[in-house]
Formats: structure tokens, sequence, C-alpha cells
């Protein structure tokens, strides 16, 4: 197809005259005829195309056809100038994929159900759990079923809540506009697209994610969030999905592949007893039972299995990650850091519960049961 809209608006003329079904089709006229400034015919292309889906097919346009409209309907942009200003280029900006993502297809699948009726979703879950590779699961799973661009904000190492909205702006490519606040220039810059924004790490700073998040959700009618946390963001309309421990199955399963990761030696089936054994010790944990499997080159899984009342010891370190997973002594010490003086006491004293407890046993092991509490704390 001729690049220049003026002579290729004849020809889309044409085809979608013969494939009136081809959404494809009639928004690339509608482009075309917006580009060479006939705004009203390329809002009648529109209805034209509207009418063959709904009178013959009985579906309305679908999400692309819908936004063209839109954006040609406002004043101030046009389809081309929009697709130009998008924040950091069309395709957004997700890690690639490394290794696969074990054990959460039911997550995936509520994930994207709940992204699908809300305006924001929070997964919570102790450090390790995997919130962020099963975010990033999820934000790839959108990008492919739907089209959206989705943009990746790592928050881990921004020291306060007013570095936010620049985490952000950096990750998305967006500058401040004159007269107004960088927030603001980001909720323009993202816009009506259809789009998913993935903030992630968002507990040590939580006041500032939450104020960037209510703002998304309330000026992006077609955003999405999905962010991570250890504790939700309590902002308008969001939904959580607590991120839970691998069953056995699924556990073992990620220390194998782990462990032959590691060691092409490896042989899961002289080990299955041990390393199902040793995953439940580890709680189903995935960043504890990657950190064992990675030590399988010096210790055999039984070897583990007997350290393992260790878990410092038996799960070892890693070089490369973020300094917060590089061992599990520091994903503990990461969550134990974002705590108060006295909630911290109060986590020693909880330290000899080894899962759920009620509030009366609390008062049972704690000089001062409501010492580091809140009205939001729960059990």
């Amino acid at each position: 197809m001729d690049s220049d809209p003026h002579s290729s608006i004849a020809a889309l003329t044409e085809l979608v005259g013969r494939h009136p079904f081809r959404e494809g089709l009639w928004a690339l006229l509608m482009t075309a005829l917006a580009r060479t400034g006939r705004r009203g015919d390329a809002l009648t292309a529109y209805r034209q195309a509207r009418r063959h889906l709904v009178e013959e097919l009985g579906i309305e346009p679908g999400p692309r056809l819908r936004e063209l409209e839109s954006l040609i309907l406002r004043e101030d942009e046009r389809p081309q100038e929009s697709a130009a200003s998008a924040p950091g280029g069309l395709e957004g900006n997700l890690p690639r994929r490394l290794s696969p993502l074990i054990g959460r297809d039911d997550a995936l699948r509520g994930i994207d159900d709940l992204i699908s009726r809300s305006a924001v979703v929070t997964l919570v879950g102790p450090g390790g759990i995997g919130k962020t590779r099963l975010a990033l699961a999820a934000g790839r799973r959108v990008a492919a079923d739907r089209g959206w661009q989705a943009w990746f904000v790592e928050l881990a190492e921004i020291a306060s809540s007013g570095d936010v909205p620049r985490a952000v702006a950096d990750a998305l490519g967006v500058a401040q506009r004159a007269g107004r606040s960088l927030t603001e220039s980001i909720v323009t810059a993202l816009g009506s697209r259809p789009a998913l924004l993935l903030v992630d790490n968002c507990e040590h700073v939580l006041d500032g994610a939450a104020r960037l998040v209510q703002a998304v959700a309330r000026g992006c009618a077609h955003v999405r969030v999905l962010a991570t946390s250890r504790e939700r963001l309590d902002v308008d309309g969001e939904q959580v999905l607590v991120v839970g421990p691998l069953d056995p199955a699924a556990g073992a399963e990620l220390f194998h592949v782990r462990a032959l990761a590691a060691d092409r030696a490896y042989e899961r089936d002289a080990y299955r007893d041990d390393v199902a054994e040793l995953c439940r010790r580890l709680d189903g944990v995935p960043l504890a039972i990657e950190l064992a499997a990675a030590r399988v080159r010096s210790h055999h899984p039984a070897e583990l299995l007997a350290r393992v009342h260790d878990h410092f010891r038996a799960t070892g370190i890693r070089r490369t990650g973020a300094p917060r997973h590089r061992s599990l002594r520091a994903a503990i010490q990461w969550s134990y850091d974002l705590l108060t003086p006295p909630e911290q006491a109060l986590l020693e004293c909880l330290s000899v519960f080894n899962g759920p407890f009620p509030l009366d046993a609390v008062a049972a092991v704690a000089d001062d049961p409501t010492r580091g509490l809140d009205e939001s704390t729960a059990f």
C-alpha cells in the first residue's frame, strides 16, 4: 500500500467495499482520511463499518476501531500524532522472558479476568513468592492477546514516595509538560489508548504509588494498572489477588527445572522423594526453591534436605537479580526493614508461629498485643 495517504484512499475505499467485515482495512481508511484533513469522512467511514458489523454480523466494532474514532473526535490530536507521541514508542517495555513460569496457570487466568473488569489489580504476598514474575507473565499475555501496550515500572530502587512519578515517567519516556505536574503529564501521555501499566514493588512507597495509580485510573479510561506489593494500595476500584505458595507438584517441577539448568548431569528421577520433602519444608516459596536448586552443583537434594532446618544455609545465594532476591535472608531483611520499631518488636514475638494465628494468640505471646498494630492490620 502506498505510504502517501492521498493516493491510498481510493485503493482502501475499493478494498473495504469488497471486504466490509475486515476492521483492519476500515482502520487504514479512517487513518488515511484523517491525515489528509477529511475528519468528517473518516467518521463517516467508521459509521459505515459499524453498520456492516452490527446489521450483518450482530457485533460491535472492536477496540481498535472504537479507539480510532475517539482519537478523530478529539479536536487537539490526529491519529498519527497520537501514535507518534505514545510514551516510549508503540511496543511497551516488558523485559524478555528468560525462564518459564511454573504452576501459576490459575493465577494468570484470575489476573486476566480481574483486568477485564477492574481499573487496578494488586498482587500481594510475601517476599520471594513470585509476584513480579507472575505480573510480567500476565502483562505479556495481555499484550499478546489484546494488542495493548504494556509498560513495566520498577520501584524497588527509589527512596521515597515523592520519587514515584519520576520513576514512572522515566520508564514511559514521558517529559513533564509546561503548566502540568509530572503525574498530570503521565496521564496525558497515556491518554485513552488501551494499555497496561505494571508497577512493581510498591510496598516501601505506598503513598506515592497509590497517588500515581489513582490518578492514572481516574484519568485514563482504557488503561489498566497491575501492581505488586507486600500490602494493598487501598485505592478506589482496587481488586486484590493474594499470591500464595506453589503446590507440591509445581514446587517440585520448579526445583527440577532450575536444578537441571544449574547442572546438566542432574537426574530428576533419582531424587523425587527428597525434592518433594525439601519443597514442602521450604513452604512452597519459589525464591527459596530456586536458590536451593542452584546448589545441586555441590549438594545433592538429600544433603540439602538434611540442612533445611537452616533455611539460609540450605538456600544459599545468587549473584544476579535484584539485591533483595539474591538470598532468602535478603528477602526477609527487605520486609523487616520496612517495619517501624514497634512492628519489628511485635514480629519477633510472633515468630513462634509457623502459620496463621488468631488475635488471642497474639495476646498470649506479646507483652503489649496492640504494639505495632493499626486499624488495617489483619491476621
